[in-house]
């Protein structure tokens, strides 16, 4: 019992909900456009009604940890989620209209190439002892 209470709780302070999993038959949803009150908790409830939900991250701010009113949610099944995206998208909550649909991959690579600065050598006003003596 105590494990559960555990499990629950990491569950609420968590920024994500269950485990991503890569299989192509699992479908990833973006919404978009949501309630900055919402949580992973709320985002799973909702999407439930439409089929097992793998995975909910909550998109939040890094500095201030509120959210930035963008989630994904993964489901195990595609044609879940394709019913979860006809009947969420355009629907109105808490007073906002949901942008629901397929999330695009993400194909660009993290690691940044910085460009190759050529480093000149410094400028030295150096004169040798042979051209001072001429002076």
């Amino acid at each position: 019992m105590e494990s559960m209470n555990n499990e629950m709780n990491n569950d609420y302070l968590d920024t994500k909900i269950g485990y991503f999993n890569k299989d192509p038959s699992v479908a990833t949803i973006y919404i978009g456009n949501l309630s900055f009150d919402f949580t992973e908790l709320l985002i799973k409830d909702l999407f439930e009604q439409y089929g097992y939900v793998n995975y909910v991250k909550l998109v939040k701010d890094p500095e201030t940890h509120q959210s930035r009113g963008i989630a994904f949610v993964q489901m195990s099944h595609q044609n879940h989620a394709r019913s979860a995206i006809k009947a969420l998208n355009g629907s109105s909550l808490d007073g906002r209209v949901l942008k629901v649909s397929i999330a695009k991959e993400n194909n660009d690579d993290r690691s940044i190439v910085k460009p190759i600065k050529i480093r000149r050598k410094p400028y030295k006003a150096y004169v040798s002892k042979a051209q001072r003596a001429e002076n």
